[in-house]
């Protein structure tokens, strides 16, 4: 491999992944900028320098929503599973290597803001790690929980600070009203007896999930992973425009938060996180419900 590499070059090479990565049958929304690309690139280069996969970091809900139907969730998650696993079959064809992602399910994060029971969340890890089993090894499961008691000390430090810092001043941010509802999706609610106490818990749990992912960058919780590329399902996310007002050197954060690919999860022209979304079977194919209505 690495003679392959030093005859057609590594940047040559790197630039090929890179058009897979952006290929318009995985990516979603338009191309990434100038500096996006050549921050991707730089990450590919370092890895086939080492002769070694190219690291993904992925972000996973911390549960399914307790409102769905377990079985129609399950069809939507395999289904982005499929789907990064076809990515990595056409980086195989030109590194052999291909990817290792690593899959961050938010469990105790939902737990703490979304008020979703832990069993729950608990449970919801272990299917997860069930699911990615049968990939051989191009997943793995890392736990924010595990991460949380990892580093503890500044985890508890830099989560105290958020606290304070981030108070109701956030509730008039121009991207706040659409973080919130995308909580609503998420909260747990067979507790609650009113419209008024779900928006409020809404309300609650989108400042509660910036508390929580400041306090992680800061606390650089995922310091092992810096040499990942960041990928998300979100097409259009709101969140690095709340978190530049509270992470100082926002931009030196590892993985960067200002470098991130936008996937599909599914079939082309769909970008639900497959943990929110309703999916049934045709043809040998998963059809996202919130893309095509079945009849």
């Amino acid at each position: 491999m690495q003679d392959y590499i030093k005859k057609m070059g590594v940047k040559d090479i790197a630039k090929q992944i890179y058009d897979v990565f952006v290929h318009k049958k995985f990516r979603a929304g338009s191309l990434p900028n100038e500096q996006t690309k050549e921050l991707v690139l730089d990450k590919i280069v370092n890895k086939l320098i080492e002769n070694s996969p190219i690291e993904i970091f992925q972000f996973w809900g911390g549960s399914k929503n307790p409102n769905l139907h377990i079985e129609e969730a399950d069809l939507c998650e395999k289904a982005a599973l499929n789907n990064l696993k076809r990515l990595n079959d056409e980086i195989v064809k030109i590194y052999c290597h291909g990817l290792k992602i690593f899959i961050f399910p938010g469990d105790e994060r939902i737990h703490r803001t979304n008020k979703i029971p832990w069993e729950h969340t608990q449970k919801y890890v272990r299917s997860l790690v069930e699911m990615v089993n049968g990939y051989d090894g191009l997943f793995e499961v890392v736990p924010v929980s595990v991460l949380y008691r990892l580093y503890a000390e500044d985890f508890g430090l830099q989560l105290k600070e958020a606290q304070q810092q981030i108070n109701s001043d956030i509730f008039s941010h121009v991207d706040f009203k659409r973080l919130q509802s995308n909580a609503a999706k998420n909260i747990y609610t067979f507790d609650l007896t009113s419209e008024k106490d779900i928006t409020s818990r809404s309300k609650n749990a989108a400042r509660d999930y910036i508390v929580y992912r400041v306090a992680e960058e800061r606390a650089e919780i995922f310091r092992d992973y810096r040499d990942c590329i960041r990928f998300s399902f979100i097409k259009f996310s709101p969140f690095f425009n709340i978190y530049k007002d509270y992470i100082p050197g926002i931009c030196r954060i590892q993985p960067g938060l200002n470098c991130v690919l936008y996937l599909y999860t599914g079939n082309k022209g769909n970008i639900s996180q497959p943990w929110q979304a309703i999916g049934v079977e045709h043809d040998n194919k998963v059809i996202f419900l919130s893309q095509k209505k079945m009849k």
